[in-house]
């Protein structure tokens, strides 16, 4: 018997598939449909037969015919068989019978109550498959053996199974994620609970020259987070209270969830002749602000751009993190989700570094790659963690204020001082007689303040009060990684581990 437990989630980026005759076989389809109402008459281009489909009195159907949600699971079944039969053939095993069962769970939220959170798609699939082989009998009753060929074919029969690779590529889990436990709890912090209920985003911006292997870049990052996923546990989970009902959240991760993965190709020639969608070059030119990349869902994983929203709420249980890599002209955008509780910007610093590495291993030897090393101990965020407060020293807090109606939008900017102009500034910062000391990071904090002062009060210019009365904030979160000592702790730990700087 062999069971495999495919992704709970599938990818909802627009895919296109490209139409584009390739040197290798392939097995032409047109599928044509006819029907109305919710049945439909399916007929395949030179076949004699059809397909009827139909769907259930939920949605508005007579039930009198399998629905295309039944196909999409029959198809899943029965693939497995085909392919089973030709590995089979090409590896010389005797098959007998097949007896084949799978287990799925539909939402509905969204496919009939039409709400506009949620996942249409599949919230868990689970095939389970007993056949019978001759393998046994082939090594002469060497029960090691046969275990080892056995799983040899079913590891064959799901790589080359194209339903399944659909299924599995709509969602990435933890590399060797068959061993985990079936399910991880990674309490949050004291310091968790201090950061911003939104989602973050971090976009990476890669140049690529026109012959680039498209394939292999997706497949070597999907193969490099599916080793960081083993590492960095705590985004394959979802927020959740803690299961002992002390009040407390943590990330629970079970052994079947699934990290979402987008791919999406905005490069094609059709996109290129409307201008909808930047290029490479153009977005370079732009500084890589905000602002040039324009809506931000085109980039985004649905529902994690950034944001104060109902859907990043604890009460809401929602996923940790999710990955979009979006083809354009000249080159690729890479985006990285996260939930505020996971990590800080160190903290997403410290796996996207451990994420290239990984990466840099897998593209130089897909199959064997020499994978850098991973500290365990980045997981462990006891030294920022409070004894939880007696129940009834526990008071309720104030309600959170609203946003004050004269706030203005704002974007993130990324900023890069060149040596020589650190040093300018140093110069022009520091006291002439050198009686104190003024280090580059100080002289450039207090530029950047001094201009945001001048702007905050040329943008908020009905204000009446003597500026020389007005307190001009400035805040600043500060790692605390590197100043742990006996013993240190790693620069790659995850979690939040910030203080925030404010003026006086």
């Amino acid at each position: 018997m062999f069971r495999t437990s495919l992704s709970r989630t599938a990818t909802r980026a627009v895919r296109t598939f490209s139409t584009t005759a390739t040197k290798s076989s392939s097995i032409p389809l047109r599928i044509c449909g006819r029907g109305t109402g919710t049945k439909q008459t399916i007929t395949i281009k030179d076949k004699p037969y059809t397909i009827q489909t139909d769907t259930y009195p939920i949605l508005g159907g007579a039930d009198s015919a399998p629905s295309p949600v039944a196909y999409n699971l029959a198809s899943l079944t029965s693939c497995n068989q085909v392919t089973g039969a030709k590995v089979a053939e090409d590896h010389g095993i005797k098959l007998g019978e097949w007896n084949v069962r799978l287990d799925a769970v539909l939402p509905t939220d969204v496919l009939v109550k039409g709400k506009c959170e949620g996942n249409p798609n599949w919230e868990s699939v689970k095939l389970f498959v007993r056949v019978q082989t001759n393998i046994l009998e082939s090594v002469k009753g060497d029960n090691l053996e046969a275990d080892a060929r056995f799983r040899h074919f079913v590891r064959e029969v799901e790589r080359r199974c194209p339903i399944t690779q659909l299924f599995k590529r709509s969602g990435l889990r933890p590399k060797g994620w068959e061993t985990d436990p079936e399910h991880e709890y990674f309490n949050l912090s004291t310091l968790d609970y201090c950061v911003g209920q939104v989602y973050t985003n971090y976009a990476l911006f890669f140049k690529l020259s026109p012959n680039a292997n498209k394939s292999k870049i997706i497949s070597t990052i999907k193969d490099g987070l599916e080793v960081t996923l083993t590492q960095c546990r705590q985004l394959c989970g979802t927020l959740e209270p803690q299961p002992d009902g002390n009040g407390g959240l943590c990330f629970h991760k079970t052994k079947d969830s699934t990290v979402e993965l987008h791919v999406q190709f905005l490069d094609t020639v059709e996109h290129e002749l409307d201008g909808e969608y930047r290029t490479f070059e153009a977005l370079e030119a732009q500084h890589f602000a905000s602002r040039a990349l324009g809506n931000m869902n085109t980039w985004c994983v649905f529902p994690m751009t950034y944001g104060e929203k109902p859907e990043a709420q604890p009460s809401s249980r929602p996923k940790c993190a999710a990955f979009k890599i979006t083809f354009i002209q000249g080159g690729f955008v890479f985006m990285m989700h996260h939930h505020h509780y996971t990590n800080d910007v160190m903290g997403w610093a410290g796996e996207l570094h451990q994420l290239a590495e990984n990466c840099a291993a897998v593209w130089a030897n897909p199959t064997a790659p020499a994978l850098p090393p991973w500290d365990p101990s980045c997981l462990d965020l006891s030294r920022v963690t409070a004894p939880d407060v007696p129940e009834d020293k526990k008071i309720d807090g104030p309600v959170s204020p609203l946003r004050h109606p004269d706030h203005k939008k704002a974007q993130w900017l990324l900023f890069h001082l060149s040596k020589s102009k650190t040093a300018a500034l140093k110069e022009v910062a520091s006291p002439k007689d050198g009686s104190y000391y003024i280090s580059s990071y100080d002289a450039y904090n207090a530029l950047i303040w001094r201009l945001l002062t001048k702007h905050r009060f040329a943008l908020f210019h009905n204000i009446s009060t003597d500026p020389a009365n007005i307190s001009f904030l400035w805040g600043e979160a500060v790692d605390m990684r590197r100043r742990f000592s006996n013993p240190p702790i790693g620069p790659r730990t995850q979690g939040n581990v910030v203080h925030v700087a404010l003026s006086n």
